[in-house]
């Protein structure tokens, strides 16, 4: 399974306004803009990463070699876009929306072909045989929980304020902190 970016997010969960307000940082001082916004946006991804799913709606294409049943779309899968497949003849062809079955499951969703039937064949040794689309995440960002625009915030000035080498201990405690926020947004647990 190949899982990459198609189209990210418009905005992050915490605009910079919130996060210099965080921060304490007046407003009207902008130097500094463009290294906040690249803070706000690693801690963004960070937290994505511990709860294995997008904050803000996304686009993403996952690829893999043959159908497999259930197709799981994980990264908090909302609604399912495209299934596109190279047929055995070389041939790239697209899934009709209404040949597949799309329910929820606990990382996003699953895809199964209709009952009594089974997924095209696909061209063998292409490892990009079978390319879904999807969007994930909760919606726009005031759609995302405040628990996580909290986590995102607490990691933000983490990056900010700790430039270079950190305390052993402080990591652990605002670790600590970020993953009990996040905690009921994860997939597999911590």
């Amino acid at each position: 399974m190949i899982r990459s970016l198609v189209s990210p997010p418009s905005a992050t969960p915490v605009d910079l306004a919130m996060f210099k307000q965080h921060l304490r940082i007046d407003l009207s001082m902008t130097e500094e803009d463009a290294l906040l916004e690249h803070y706000l946006k690693a801690a963004v991804r960070f937290c994505e990463s511990l709860c294995d799913r997008a904050f803000v709606t996304q686009a993403w294409r996952v690829n893999y070699a043959i159908f497999h049943t259930p197709i799981r779309l994980n990264y908090g899968a909302a609604s399912l876009r495209r299934i596109s497949y190279t047929a055995p003849n070389g041939a790239w062809k697209r899934l009709r929306a209404s040949y597949c079955q799309v329910r929820p499951c606990v990382a996003g969703l699953e895809v199964l072909p209709p009952r009594g039937q089974s997924w095209p064949i696909v061209q063998r040794g292409n490892v990009n045989a079978v390319s879904i689309d999807y969007l994930a995440g909760f919606g726009m960002p005031e759609a995302v929980p405040d628990d996580i625009k909290t986590a995102v915030l607490i990691v933000g000035c983490e990056f900010y304020e700790r430039r270079t080498k950190t305390e052993v201990g402080t990591v652990v405690a605002y670790h600590d902190t970020v993953e009990a926020l996040l905690a009921p947004y994860r997939w597999n647990g911590f």
